[in-house]
């Protein structure tokens, strides 16, 4: 990355050209980590080793700011899949763009958290969530998928459907929803049959609709919470996805990172919020035998 830029999470997948190829999520721009909601951007870029050097080839074309959250897999066909949030696309006609900051420096955001939208004073965090962009995609699971590393992209968006333990009705109609107001941070397992498990981060937004699915709430995040969930493809990575019960645990955590190891068991790393009431973000880690359970 070039010196005083920030980044938030990526992956990486090795190419039929024998090179490994990462996708990383970063602030355009030179900005700080709070302005990932207008300036994260996912790029690629390329290394010989796992372990890097590594070289930035760009963001991946024509996809522009208002992606994030990486999660990069092969398809059972070879295609290279890039799991994220949001959409990117700001050619959308239906889109309407977030103002992206140009006044940072040195991966540093000036001034308020998000700043001003289209002249207007500066909104508190749970209204910039609400501002729309780039049409029904917005703040939702995507892929990206290609043929080639180096693109042309085209982009996918999933479909999550089913019920919670509850029996509210994915996707929500609301903001209010106890299946939170967001699906997203998503990280995905292809088994050769092209079923897919896919765990993503859905936020709540009261207190009661937090402790109505099982979560536990904190003293840091409030209202409401932040949990990972769990949804399944039967035949293949497009979808569509049925949502299995509620939140994996009730901790709160977000940014999973799934993987199968050599045995075949299957791990999921995450962003810890307050854990345990020990008020720190830290990693956790998550096993399952299936994927499932």
């Amino acid at each position: 990355a070039e010196e005083g830029t920030a980044s938030w999470g990526g992956s990486m997948v090795r190419g039929d050209d024998g090179q490994w190829h990462s996708f990383v999520g970063e602030m355009a721009d030179h900005c700080g980590l709070s302005a990932f909601l207008t300036n994260d951007r996912i790029i690629h870029a390329v290394s010989k080793t796992p372990i890097g050097p590594w070289v930035r080839q760009g963001s991946l074309h024509p996809f522009g700011v208002s992606a994030e959250c990486p999660h990069a897999i092969r398809g059972p066909d070879g295609a290279y899949l890039v799991f994220h949030t949001g959409c990117g696309n700001l050619s959308n006609p239906n889109s309407i763009r977030k103002p992206e900051r140009h006044d940072c420096t040195n991966a540093t955001t000036p001034a308020h958290l998000m700043g001003p939208i289209h002249g207007q004073p500066s909104p508190s965090w749970q209204q910039r969530r609400r501002v729309p962009t780039c049409g029904h995609t917005a703040e939702r699971t995507s892929v990206f998928v290609s043929a080639s590393p180096a693109g042309p992209w085209e982009q996918h968006l999933l479909e999550l459907r089913g019920h919670d333990i509850n029996g509210v009705t994915w996707p929500p109609t609301n903001s209010t929803s106890r299946l939170g107001r967001r699906n997203g941070n998503p990280t995905a397992y292809i088994f050769e049959n092209g079923t897919t498990v896919l765990l993503f981060r859905s936020e709540y937004a009261t207190d009661a609709d937090c402790v109505a699915v099982g979560g536990i709430l904190t003293t840091t995040y409030r209202p409401g919470c932040t949990l990972v969930g769990l949804a399944r493809a039967h035949t293949s990575w497009r979808g569509p996805y049925d949502v299995l019960g509620g939140p994996i645990m009730p901790f709160q955590q977000e940014d999973p990172h799934l993987y199968r190891d050599a045995a075949g068991h299957f791990h999921v790393l995450m962003h810890g919020m307050d854990p345990y009431g020990s008020k720190l973000g830290v990693g956790r880690h998550a096993f399952s035998i299936d994927g499932l359970h």
